[in-house]
């Protein structure tokens, strides 16, 4: 059966899934409502990689689902997919699926940890990360989530990000391909934002780094930041930011009162969409969404000509408790002209396939969006969740081949550690080997390993007793293969 899944976690589930190779199913591993750990593995040759569904990732609490150190490759449509999800990315190879990171529905993936670098490294996919009403978190300076993520297109790709339906994508300091960042590599629509200055000017995961001369360097931000009426030198995106570290560390009051002003102060903009995902985040009992309820249809009603309106009564829909198919009609019947058209129709579509279990209704829905919009990502979603994309055995993958030596770094251990650790690797071929250590800055504080190395495994302990508590990156540089990963010194 083409649509049976490797790894199915149902919800409520606990699960840890490791060291493991996982292939040739539909989803590699479909996660639904549930607190997973998801690391060191090898997904090839399925339709998604991972699939997660309403799951998410408590920055404060450092709990719920974590993905970590996996290689996903050769996935016929994502590596990764998110649907109303926000797990902790970080330390993944994905590489050579139709999209990297596919983000839906409310989904806010963290590529970084609070205080924390991400060390993913995105490359040669069609689009590296595509968001829909989502808002990923790839790095942010002022909510110090410290970034330091590769995305990384290949010649000929689409996009290295798109961003559409509103979507706002926090990418700073991370790499891009070159720099400065290639703007024609980036996508968005007009209701969607995306924000990449700073960049760096190298790649913090390793490989090749194009950078133009420092006179030729200038990054062109975003012309439409607006400045907020209380404070000029606060804009909205500022206090987003604000909120989002106020957010992960358990201050919702304070989160939620900053949202509400951005709102407020810039309606129809993303950043104003995106406080209005988060405050749907933050509203976890009957109470606050009662109250959220309330307050999204007081924002409808005084922005009726904007696309915030309908937005506002969209999200309004999920939570009121009321008939949900019957708001979706009125929505369409009162806006026909919405750029959320489509993406309404696909809210029918996965109520009646996921909530009421009606393929039929489903299939009918299907229908119209294949017909009306027969190319978009989301009828293209649509068709998978009905089953109906079927994997081929691509046969080109790069599989496991039992012990033949390879090149790898492995993970340091122990990780965090004090005031020693032990970095193992592999090199297949006699070769020239530079290992080092970098603080989160770039700059190398000691190097390990410098010199010819025959083919086979190694091992190097690194001491870092004179060293300042904090997230260092290790690095191997051989003429044919580059990779880097972070320890943590904890005295």
């Amino acid at each position: 059966d083409a649509t049976i899944n490797c790894v199915e976690l149902n919800p409520g589930s606990i699960d840890t899934i490791s060291y493991c190779l996982i292939q040739n199913g539909y989803y590699g591993i479909r996660a639904d409502s549930v607190e997973a750990y998801i690391a060191d593995n090898e997904i090839t040759d399925c339709v998604d990689g991972i699939y997660v569904t309403d799951s998410g990732y408590m920055v404060n609490e450092s709990e719920g689902m974590r993905i970590d150190n996996n290689n996903i490759h050769g996935n016929e449509e994502n590596g990764i997919s998110l649907s109303n999800s926000f797990p902790l990315l970080q330390g993944n190879i994905i590489t050579r699926n139709s999209t990297g990171i596919y983000c839906e529905d409310n989904s806010g993936p963290l590529l970084c940890n609070l205080y924390d670098v991400g060390l993913n490294n995105i490359f040669e996919n069609d689009n590296g990360l595509y968001s829909y009403d989502s808002s990923p978190l790839l790095g942010s300076e002022a909510s110090e989530f410290y970034g330091y993520n590769a995305v990384v297109g290949y010649k000929g790709a689409e996009n290295e990000v798109f961003a559409i339906g509103g979507s706002y994508i926090m990418g700073e300091n991370c790499w891009w391909g070159e720099y400065p960042p290639e703007k024609s590599h980036f996508y968005k629509d007009s209701t969607s934002s995306f924000d990449y200055d700073p960049a760096l000017d190298y790649n913090p995961v390793g490989g090749s780094s194009k950078v133009k001369r420092e006179e030729d360097v200038t990054i062109d931000p975003e012309s439409n930041i607006q400045r907020t009426e209380g404070n000029p030198a606060v804009t909205t995106k500022e206090k987003y930011a604000s909120a989002i570290k106020k957010f992960v560390t358990g201050d919702k009051i304070s989160a939620a009162g900053l949202l509400r002003e951005i709102i407020s102060e810039e309606p129809d903009s993303a950043v104003s969409l995106a406080s209005i995902r988060l405050l749907m985040r933050i509203a976890e009992n009957e109470t606050e969404k009662d109250s959220l309820a309330w307050y999204l249809s007081a924002t409808a009603n005084s922005n009726e000509n904007k696309e915030i309106a309908v937005y506002s009564r969209l999200r309004m829909a999920e939570i009121s408790g009321g008939d949900y198919i019957s708001a979706l009609n009125l929505l369409l019947n009162s806006y026909p002209g919405t750029n959320y058209k489509l993406y309404i129709k696909y809210k029918k579509f996965g109520y009646y396939l996921n909530e009421k279990g009606d393929k039929e209704n489903a299939g009918r829905i299907l229908s119209e969006m294949e017909a009306e919009y027969p190319e978009h990502k989301l009828t293209r979603e649509a068709r998978k969740r009905m089953g109906t994309i079927i994997t081929m055995s691509k046969g080109n993958s790069e599989k496991t081949k039992g012990e033949e030596l390879t090149y790898k770094l492995e993970n340091n251990y122990p990780n965090p550690f004090n005031p020693e650790t032990v970095i193992r690797y592999q090199i297949p071929v006699n070769s020239k080997v530079t290992l080092g250590i970098y603080d989160i800055l770039g700059r190398e504080v000691a190097r390990l390993v410098d010199k010819e190395q025959e083919a086979g495994k190694h091992e190097v302990r690194f001491n870092g007793s004179r060293f300042s508590s904090g997230v260092y990156i290790y690095r191997i540089i051989t003429p044919d293969y580059t990779l880097s990963k972070k320890l943590i010194l904890v005295k």
